[in-house]
C-alpha cells in the first residue's frame, strides 16, 4: 500500500512513482490518500493544511521580519519538538488506517502517514531512502520586433519679392 497526503504536488508525485514501481512487480498495490476519506481525521488534516497556507501566505505578504521569522519556524521541521506534535497528531488520526490488516507493507511518501503506520502498529521493516533529483532549464526567449516608420513631408513655400530700388514695397 502506498500512502500519502494530497498536500502540493510533491508528496503525490511520489506516492504515483512509488505506485508504479509496486505495480511494476505484479504485486497488488493500493494506493490510500488519507485526504480521499470522509471523515474527522481527515478534516483534521485539511485544517492543520489550511493553517499552514494562510501562515505563509501572511508571512510572505508581510515579508521581513515576519517572513524569516516564518521560515525559522516551518524550517525546524524534523527536530524532537515537530515529531513529537506529528506523532501526537498521528494518534488522534488512527482511524484512516485500523481497517488495514497490520503485515501490509505500507510505503509513506508523507512523514504523517509513516507515523500513522506506526501508531497503528504497523512494523518497521525497510528504511528506504529517496534521493529527488531536480533539474530546471528555464529557456526564455524575447523577441521583440519594433518597427517605426515615420515619414515627414515637410513642404516649405517662400515667395520672395524682390523689389527694385526706387520702387515702393509692395
Amino acid at each position: 500500500m502506498v500512502g500519502t497526503i494530497r498536500m502540493g504536488f510533491g508528496h503525490h508525485r511520489i506516492a504515483y512513482a512509488a505506485s508504479s514501481w509496486a505495480l511494476a512487480s505484479g504485486k497488488a498495490t493500493y494506493f490510500h490518500d488519507l485526504l480521499n476519506i470522509e471523515s474527522k481525521e481527515a478534516q483534521l488534516i485539511k485544517d492543520m493544511d489550511k493553517l499552514y497556507s494562510a501562515g505563509s501566505r501572511i508571512a510572505t505578504e508581510m515579508g521581513g521580519a515576519v517572513e524569516r521569522l516564518w521560515g525559522n519556524m516551518s524550517a525546524k521541521q524534523g527536530d524532537e519538538n515537530s515529531l513529537r506534535i506529528f506523532y501526537a497528531m498521528a494518534e488522534q488520526i488512527k482511524p484512516l488506517l485500523l481497517g488495514v490488516p497490520k503485515d501490509t507493507p505500507i510505503i509513506a511518501s508523507h512523514c504523517l502517514v509513516g507515523l500513522l503506520a506506526v501508531a497503528c502498529g504497523f512494523k518497521v521493516r525497510a528504511r528506504v531512502g529517496v534521493r529527488v533529483r531536480v533539474r530546471v532549464r528555464v529557456r526564455v526567449r524575447v523577441r521583440v520586433r519594433v518597427r517605426v516608420r515615420v515619414r515627414v513631408r515637410v513642404t516649405v513655400r517662400l515667395r520672395v519679392r524682390v523689389a527694385r530700388a526706387g520702387s515702393a514695397p509692395p
